[in-house]
């Protein structure tokens, strides 16, 4: 008993002093990381500008806002990091109380589940956000083309920060249930009993839909619908193939 208490000590100190030195970390760096964050809808983004006219400038209106926006950035990444850590830390705390198999299989998923953070991660910053941010700042240009009028984006710096955490947490949230979908599909699983009952995964990404954006615009709810329907679909298509082919 003395020996696991010790060891859950470890964890919880070494849990501690890992959120520790990345706030320190993150902070250091703020400039250079504030600096990555506004870059993702500037004009020096290909993607972005290949589609989009961009104009607009940020602003702050309280004196104590640029210190939030830095203590923002390394708090929220530093979360980012450490729920990953923390279940890394817990499967390998309770994995010699699982099963050989059990341990396999939950090992597996936490690698499914990272690989798919870290491709969310470069996905909304390169696609989503880009896109989403110039999609509705493209109204602002149509007005100036079109009637020949001045009109000025003048976006509050913390704002726009919660906009990019907001799209970002979507992406990974819709990338985790893709994750979830993945792996339930390659343990071995009746793809063809999942094939036949798709509409309660239809309506679990209907709910799931709803629960993550019961604040966003319908638009948004209908995409991210669409998004995880078109990914199951391939999932289900590219495992069936593989049956077949194995056969």
């Amino acid at each position: 008993m003395k020996k696991y208490l010790f060891e859950f000590k470890n964890r919880f100190f070494l849990i501690v002093y890992f959120f520790l030195f990345n706030l320190i970390f993150f902070y250091f760096y703020k400039e250079f990381l504030l600096f990555l964050i506004v870059k993702i809808t500037c004009s020096n983004n290909v993607i972005v500008s290949s589609f989009f006219d961009t104009s607009y400038y940020f602003i702050f209106t309280n004196i104590t806002e640029i210190f939030a926006v830095y203590f923002y950035i390394a708090i929220y990444l530093n979360y980012q990091l450490l729920i990953f850590f923390i279940l890394f830390q817990l499967l390998f705390f309770f994995g010699p109380a699982f099963f050989k198999w059990e341990y396999q299989k939950l090992l597996l998923f936490f690698k499914i589940s990272t690989n798919f953070f870290i491709f969310s991660l470069f996905f909304s910053y390169f696609f989503i956000i880009p896109i989403t941010w110039n999609f509705f700042l493209g109204f602002q240009n149509s007005l100036i083309q079109n009637y020949q009028k001045n009109f000025y984006f003048e976006v509050k710096l913390l704002e726009y920060l919660i906009f990019c955490k907001k799209n970002y947490f979507n992406s990974f949230l819709y990338f985790q249930v893709i994750a979830l979908i993945c792996y339930i599909i390659y343990q071995n699983f009746n793809v063809f009993l999942i094939k036949k009952y798709r509409k309660f995964f239809y309506y679990f990404f209907s709910l799931f839909i709803l629960f993550i954006g019961l604040s966003e615009l319908f638009l948004n709810q209908l995409l991210g619908y669409f998004f995880l329907i078109f990914f199951f679909e391939i999932i289900i298509f590219i495992t069936i193939l593989k049956q077949i082919k194995t056969n």
